[in-house]
């Protein structure tokens, strides 16, 4: 887990809680796995405590549970949760596109008009 200097993360927990974030985004820790701390802690090299702490900071943003007497699991995902996402993301796109076409200028229309002209050039399968 080594980095550069001034390079993402100052601590070892910090660089732990990043790297498992990104396994559970990316499903390579799929939901319900159990997270086993010392079998993480052997894996990263870091302390049960580093471990523990990450997994504690993964729990406050919803991708891992914590269960009394049972440890850590990535969280189950389901249907509704992902329709909500979906819906969540449709509307901030939306507004963002409103706003942008209200401020857009005739460089920002020049821009647009040259994407969709390389988006048109795409083969269409």
């Amino acid at each position: 887990m080594s980095r550069s200097p001034g390079d993402g993360p100052r601590s070892l927990t910090s660089a732990l809680h990043e790297r498992l974030r990104a396994d559970i985004l990316a499903t390579r820790l799929p939901p319900g796995q159990k997270l086993h701390i010392a079998g993480l802690a052997k894996q990263f090299s870091v302390s049960l405590a580093a471990v523990r702490e990450a997994l504690s900071r993964l729990v406050a943003d919803g991708l891992v549970q914590a269960s009394d007497q049972r440890g850590f699991r990535v969280s189950p995902v389901s249907l509704a949760d992902l329709a909500d996402v979906t819906q969540t993301r449709i509307d901030i796109e939306g507004l963002a596109l409103r706003r942008s076409i209200e401020r857009g200028d005739d460089a920002w229309l020049a821009s647009v008009k040259s994407a969709w002209a390389d988006l048109k050039a795409v083969p269409h399968r």
